[in-house]
């Protein structure tokens, strides 16, 4: 009986030293071999697509097709990666968000699996905002319809950021270049409510002053001036101005269009130069309202 227990004993130390052995084979062959990734199953994101999560990772996920090449797994890059992904959630207002994850090894390659607990989010419950203009108090209605951020959904800390640049643009477009946004937000994680606080000083009103054309040589002016959407007296607008350029370029006559604004602080005006650079047509001259044939050189 003790014979037989000891040839047990025996083979169940060959056993573990040959269990250790293997297992220092694949930590070896871990180290020092590539490893590639066959698989990568992300459960649980809800808020956030797959998709966006694959925008915003490093790390690179196979194809679907099973003839191209795997991508190379970086264990580092991927826990940087986690890192990410909870930046993610965190700016979409789950900061109560946990993620695991674990891999699965067989020969040359891993299947990373990655599960997501969201948690609850952080709902906005106000949103203020403090005008130092009286006779601009009715655009708030209007903007708060049209802002990102809204009450009564999650925060997001890139919704508050679009949200102040929305402002900006919208003020810029009405005629105040110069405003200046600043906000506050007030977040409990703990109670899952954040307050918003945007103020805004929108500065003087400007109105646009002269348009001046360079750089056309086969091209009229008359061509360029019919296409701009803004004119002299007329209140400053960013949109007016990128809409201007977008049409100008359009016609195709032009390698690029710039227009360079020119601010007089103490008149209160924006001067604009329409700066073009020409295709290469020849000697053609192009009228307006000609029918003329182009070949580009």
């Amino acid at each position: 009986m003790n014979f037989l227990s000891n040839i047990i004993r025996l083979l169940f130390i060959q056993i573990l030293i040959m269990f250790s052995f293997s297992n220092s084979i694949l930590y070896s062959q871990d180290k020092n071999e590539n490893v590639f990734i066959s698989k990568i199953k992300i459960s649980g994101s809800e808020i956030i697509s797959k998709n966006e999560i694959k925008k915003n990772i490093a790390t690179n996920f196979p194809s679907i097709f099973p003839w191209k090449k795997k991508p190379l797994f970086d264990e580092e890059i991927f826990n940087d990666d986690i890192k990410r992904i909870n930046a993610l959630y965190h700016n979409k207002g789950f900061y109560d968000v946990e993620i695991d994850h674990y891999f699965k090894y067989r020969d040359n390659y891993v299947e990373i699996f990655v599960i997501i607990e969201q948690g609850a989010p952080v709902i906005t419950r106000e949103i203020k905002l403090e005008i130092n203009n009286t006779l601009l108090e009715n655009e708030k209605d209007k903007i708060l319809k049209e802002l990102p951020l809204k009450e009564d959904e999650y925060f997001s800390s890139e919704k508050y950021q679009e949200s102040k640049n929305f402002i900006k643009r919208y003020f810029s477009n009405i005629g105040y270049p110069k405003v200046s946004v600043k906000g506050e937000a007030l977040v409990n994680k703990r109670e899952k409510w954040a307050h918003v606080i945007i103020k805004i000083d929108t500065g003087d009103i400007y109105h646009f002053g002269k348009i001046l054309v360079d750089g056309n040589k086969s091209v009229k002016k008359k061509i360029i001036e019919r296409e701009i959407l803004y004119k002299t007296d007329k209140q400053f607008s960013y949109d007016d101005i990128d809409k201007t350029r977008l049409k100008i370029f359009r016609l195709g006559f032009f390698k690029s269009v710039v227009i360079d604004i020119i601010f007089n602080d103490t008149l209160r005006i924006v001067d604009t130069l329409i700066r073009v650079e020409e295709k290469k047509f020849g000697s053609i001259t192009i009228f307006e309202y000609s029918l003329t044939v182009l070949v580009e050189n």
